[in-house]
């Protein structure tokens, strides 16, 4: 399904097989009801995903998909992604892997006493 810039409300997110959502350009906001009863038979991939721009809503909170479906769930475009939540509003959330997030910490603190040091010096 490429969703291309589209505001769209559906029942139930049903997967009889690996599936794709591709947000393409534009911003995108795709609605389902609670799915937590459908057995997925495939993986769920997720492309062109715009964070702060594109959302997945499934049902009103996190009861509304298992964890066996979020598992399920991939960013095909996101790298370091390792797993999905699903918050207190029904919303997907890609989280970064733990040594993605430490790896930029340390990038920014690096950055940052760079800079320090430079200024000390001029």
């Amino acid at each position: 399904m490429n969703s291309g810039g589209f505001n769209q409300t559906f029942g139930t997110l049903t997967l009889s097989a690996e599936s794709t959502l591709d947000f393409g350009s534009g911003s995108s906001a795709l609605t389902f009801t609670n799915s937590s009863a459908i057995s997925w038979l495939g993986n769920l991939h997720i492309l062109d995903w715009t964070q702060g721009s594109d959302s997945i809503r499934v049902g009103t909170g996190p009861g509304s998909l298992t964890f066996t479906q979020l598992s399920k769930i991939q960013w095909d475009d996101l790298p370091g992604i390792s797993q999905t939540l699903i918050d207190s509003n029904g919303f997907l959330v890609p989280i970064p892997e733990p040594s993605t997030v430490a790896l930029s910490l340390l990038g920014g603190f690096g950055l940052a006493v760079t800079i320090i040091n430079r200024r000390r010096k001029a």
